[in-house]
């Protein structure tokens, strides 16, 4: 079945992330994340189901601002803002405080600047895992979850990796491995 059956896709956007749910529960949330650094916690029962001939607006975004990405949260999960410098910061996920389906987002690391949200990845509260980067410059690392501490959403950020000034590595994606 194509997508094109449930909702039309415009031309300008595109599918960050898919999700099977198959019951739609109240006390299971998403995150949002956006390129700029904005973060939104927002109750999986807030989509209507029944709604499949339009799109659900589920983030309101600033001008040229998109969604970085999306994922599943079990209520007590910790969220790990991974920024484009490298940069991230682990904090739980009820420091942020749910929003309807229509709100913006509130700032979810400090520090970003001229950087921007590079991914998002959560984990349960005692979840070891490894987690794989990959740079613009085909360099990849694997960090372990273990070594950022947790802290208040806005606290300083860690660094995962060092770079030289005039070899600017970018962060362009990560995901979790087993460790």
């Amino acid at each position: 079945v194509h997508l094109n059956t449930f909702v039309t896709i415009g031309s300008g956007e595109k599918i960050v992330k898919t999700i099977v749910a198959s019951e739609i529960r109240s006390d299971v949330y998403l995150a949002f994340i956006s390129k700029f650094g904005q973060i939104k916690r927002m109750s999986l029962g807030q989509i209507d189901s029944s709604r499949h001939n339009r799109p659900v607006r589920c983030m309101r975004l600033l001008n040229s601002d998109e969604i970085a990405g999306i994922e599943l949260l079990t209520g007590n999960s910790n969220i790990l803002v991974l920024t484009s410098g490298g940069n991230c910061s682990l904090f739980n996920e009820n420091e942020i405080n749910p929003l309807g389906l229509k709100a913006g987002g509130i700032k979810s690391i400090s520090g970003l600047g001229k950087q921007t949200i590079s991914g998002l990845l959560t984990f349960d509260e005692n979840e070891k895992r490894k987690i794989l980067l990959v740079t613009d410059k085909g360099c990849i690392r694997v960090y372990s979850n273990e070594k950022v501490n947790l802290t208040a959403r806005l606290a300083k950020p860690t660094s995962m990796y060092q770079c030289f000034k005039n070899d600017m590595h970018t962060l362009v994606g990560a995901i979790k491995v087993n460790p």
